[in-house]
């Protein structure tokens, strides 16, 4: 697993940290005419509910209930562990549109006269679609970054993706969700937590080192951090990356 982390980091300019305290790895398997509709991996901003990756650190309501929660993934790293013979691609109905709006969704209706959600019958109608090559991967943001804090901000619209039908063969995938709560401390005390019960593993690997050498290595560290989002990443009009695992 240290080799995924440290690759994702040194890909993206995410501390590890972050990464190691992410979900762990999502292993799908499709069969023939298996599929996932078009969706979105996180859920937009909200001030009802709280993110579920950290969502015991928030105390209970009055009444002793758990807080409402939500999932708060602000990038997917998609690896192809096998490749089908036939089918299995990767759509993103809406990538490199100029803008995406409701209006925008109705107007696909209008003129396409499709559902871009049913990758079952329209995966090659999107206006991305990527082909599964066993050992790569790629990754896209859910989320935008905050223009006055630089942090995790709402929902990338040109996010929306699902799995399309496999025709022949099967199709093994892993999906790596990064989490991000869009309340800096409540990340910074979830970092803290983490280390408390565990330390981020050493990089095992010879490959790319991370490129931010942040290093928090206890929970004082964690609480001085100033943890940065990456600012050079792609904007939606190139809205996924390719690599090599």
């Amino acid at each position: 697993m240290s080799f995924f982390i440290f690759r994702v980091a040194a890909l993206t300019g995410i501390q590890k940290e972050i990464v190691y305290s992410s979900e762990l790895l999502h292993v799908v398997q499709y069969n023939r005419s298996g599929h996932y509709h078009a969706h979105k991996d996180s859920q937009p901003l909200d001030n009802e509910s709280v993110c579920k990756h950290s969502d015991h650190l928030y105390p209970n309501s009055s009444d002793g209930q758990p807080p409402k929660s939500r999932l708060c993934r602000f990038m997917t790293v998609l690896y192809y562990l096998t490749e089908p013979e036939r089918g299995g691609q990767t759509a993103f109905p809406v990538a490199d549109n100029e803008t995406y709006t409701e209006e925008g969704i109705d107007h696909f209706y209008r003129i396409k006269h499709h559902d871009i959600y049913d990758l079952t019958n329209h995966c090659h109608d999107s206006n991305l679609v990527v082909e599964p090559r066993k050992g790569t991967a790629i990754m896209w943001y859910n989320h935008n970054l905050d223009d006055q804090n630089e942090w995790i901000g709402h929902i990338n619209q040109f996010s929306l993706h699902g799995g399309c039908e496999v025709i022949k063969g099967e199709k093994w995938i892993a999906n790596h969700w990064i989490n991000i709560d869009d309340n800096y401390d409540m990340q910074m005390a979830y970092l803290a937590d983490r280390i408390r019960n565990g330390s981020p593993p050493e990089d095992e690997s010879t490959h790319r080192r991370p490129t931010n050498d942040t290093n928090v290595s206890s929970i004082d560290d964690a609480r001085r951090s100033t943890c940065q989002l990456p600012q050079d990443w792609h904007n939606t009009a190139s809205m996924t990356s390719h690599d090599e695992l």
